[in-house]
């Protein structure tokens, strides 16, 4: 599963079945975990709900899958993000590659993520946010 950020611009009522798509930009795909870590960077995050709560802690936030903001709020929550990473996270040493083998499971590999790969992203979704802006547009996930 991966999580998609882009630009986008409707109208209409999707409820009604009447919304349709007036313009939307090139999207930015991470996959869940680091869309998850991005979500909760930027507090895009919720306490869990009773469903959840069988696959997580009650003290871990869970990111909010899908969603729309203001470009402005957005860009806030960049430029706060940007602020804070160090702090926040450990996005200088990245995350290792981990291949969990043991014998009579079955086999987990995560690939990792390489340092600095949050701070990159932060830059490609502020892009993301400019556009938005240009175009009287939302920016929107899921």
């Amino acid at each position: 599963m991966s999580v998609t950020f882009s630009a986008q611009r409707s109208s209409g009522d999707w409820s009604l079945g009447t919304g349709q798509i007036e313009y939307e930009s090139e999207g930015i795909n991470m996959s869940q975990r680091n869309a998850a870590d991005m979500l909760r960077l930027l507090g895009f995050v919720h306490a869990p709900d009773v469903d959840e709560r069988e696959w997580c802690d009650d003290t871990t936030p869970v990111p909010d899958w899908i969603g729309d903001c203001d470009p402005g709020d957005f860009s806030g929550r960049i430029l706060l993000a940007r602020a804070l990473l160090d702090n926040a996270t450990d996005d200088a040493h990245g995350l290792p590659t981990v291949d969990d083998n043991e014998p009579g499971r079955a086999r987990w590999i995560d690939l990792g993520r390489e340092p600095g790969y949050l701070a990159r992203r932060l830059g490609e979704l502020q892009e993301v946010t400019d556009d938005a802006a240009r175009n009287s547009a939302l920016v929107v996930w899921g």
